[in-house]
């Protein structure tokens, strides 16, 4: 297919569309959409892992310039309330929380890693995970 040539030419990326979903990889990173989708590989294994259903993610690694993200379809809004207590509870600092029109944003950080995690009132969640390069929390 032409498209994907462009891309693979363009990005210098690699295309795999097997199983339903697209999975596109470059010396950067992932993105993977559709299909069944895993956790990224490089999610940290010390941050607990939110239940439902991964739509996308990416995964560009957690050096200075990159991130993880994971979308998904949670259970509920307040499940995903319960999974951000859980940073709260392992030490992190809380640096911004708001809640409007059924949804709620709250993002936390330690000396590692700051970690934004949102969800709508239809249950789309979203959880960012990027390296703290300044080695303080928010409250240091």
């Amino acid at each position: 297919n032409n498209i994907i040539s462009g891309i693979q030419s363009e990005l210098g990326a690699s295309i795999d569309s097997k199983g339903g979903g697209i999975t596109i990889s470059t010396s950067s990173g992932t993105m993977q959409i559709g299909g069944t989708i895993s956790w990224p590989k490089n999610w940290p294994s010390e941050l607990p892992k939110l239940d439902g259903t991964i739509t996308a993610a990416t995964d560009v690694g957690l050096d200075k310039d990159g991130g993880i993200m994971v979308f998904l379809t949670a259970s509920s809004v307040d499940a995903v309330k319960s999974y951000a207590e859980k940073y709260a509870s392992m030490g992190y600092d809380k640096m911004l929380e708001t809640a409007s029109d059924g949804g709620y944003y709250v993002t936390y950080s330690n000396s590692k890693y700051y970690v934004t995690i949102s969800v709508d009132d239809e249950k789309s969640a979203v959880i960012a995970v990027t390296a703290n390069t300044t080695g303080t929390s928010s409250k240091e």
